[in-house]
């Protein structure tokens, strides 16, 4: 290959040429050095779809990142828009891609053939959206190669998310709780003594197992059968992922059961959504004061201001709080995941 000039066109020479591996370096070096080279973002975007395959959950991410980059460096460009709404289509965000590709066609195309392929991709993407299911069904996420299963529905239940009439709170999986697991596996966090609060169906912390985690789920007596029977299911991956997992009941509003306290220190204690009422709160603080030790991870779903920013003030008040990063594919703008470290005695 002929010297070339820029990491840009290094990178897409060597992209035309397959070699992948060699054009993300190039690229990221020009993103490096101009992280507002959109072009360099576009080119990074396209590497990363044409190098992932239908499984390759984590190059999509990167790959959505990049574009989403790209867009906001040059949110007039039609490569860039459509580039993004192919990453929204390879991480199988169907209305979203839609919609982003409904935009893009409407912009001004240098090529017309890009606009024709895009038209190509908005159809594809509404028929993928029209024909998805409504209803609850099971879906899998992947949490260090292995499967973990959940399902796909989100909160429909007025306060209660996923809960089916009358079931209450723990019958299905909460939209926090895959936000929870999810930054787990990209953050590639690996906790080895972990606690989870208020575990519901027990998606995180079956998330940190998976990642070799030694994990005690904990929720009211009523709803451990549920957490127990899932975890039946992810037994053997558990295992052979190194982790452990254990479910114990656990009430917020009376003492910590000697079990859990005889377990601590905890390295990470998780927390998906486990305050959607007033009333929630004064206990769920007493039992952080009573078990957390290094660190907490918190995916709350903002619903009500008064209590969300009296949750916030609350642990502002017991420790260093800083917001976490979610999975791209996997965040939501309704929930916030809050990295919240133990401050040092003085």
């Amino acid at each position: 290959m002929a010297a070339l000039d820029t990491p840009l066109e290094r990178g897409q020479a060597l992209a035309i040429e397959g070699d992948f591996a060699g054009a993300l370096e190039a690229l990221t070096e020009a993103t490096t050095e101009d992280a507002s080279n959109a072009k360099a973002w576009e080119a990074t975007a396209q590497v990363l779809l044409a190098a992932s395959d239908d499984q390759d959950e984590r190059s999509a991410a990167k790959a959505l990142v990049a574009a989403q980059k790209a867009t906001e460096a040059a949110p007039h460009w039609a490569p860039a828009a459509v580039t993004r709404g192919r990453a929204l289509l390879a991480a199988r965000r169907w209305r979203e891609a839609a919609a982003a590709l409904s935009t893009a066609i409407e912009m001004d195309f240098e090529d017309l053939s890009l606009r024709d392929e895009a038209r190509a991709d908005l159809q594809e993407a509404n028929e993928l959206r029209d024909n998805e299911s409504t209803g609850p069904q099971e879906r899998t996420l992947q949490i260090n190669g292995r499967p973990l299963l959940t399902t796909s529905a989100m909160p429909t239940q007025g306060e209660c998310g996923t809960c089916g009439a009358g079931q209450g709170p723990a019958a299905g999986v909460w939209e926090a709780s895959v936000v929870l697991a999810m930054a787990l596996e990209w953050n590639q966090t690996t906790p080895k003594n972990v606690l989870e609060l208020g575990s519901g169906l027990g998606v995180a912390g079956l998330a940190a197992a998976l990642r070799g985690g030694d994990v005690v789920l904990t929720d009211l007596s009523d709803v451990v059968p549920r957490t127990l029977q899932r975890c039946a299911t992810h037994r053997s991956l558990v295992d052979a992922a190194g982790g452990s997992v254990m479910t114990m009941a656990y009430d917020w509003r009376k003492a910590v059961p000697a079990d859990i306290m005889d377990m601590r220190p905890y390295d990470l204690v998780l927390s998906a959504d486990a305050i959607y009422r007033a009333d929630l709160l004064e206990p769920f603080l007493r039992a952080l004061d009573a078990v957390v030790g290094a660190e907490l991870l918190i995916a709350h779903k903002k619903r009500h201001r008064e209590l969300d920013d009296r949750l916030e003030e609350a642990l502002n008040q017991r420790f260093d709080v800083a917001e976490a990063e979610c999975h791209p594919l996997y965040a939501s703008s309704s929930i916030v995941l809050w990295r919240c470290t133990r401050r040092r005695q003085q």
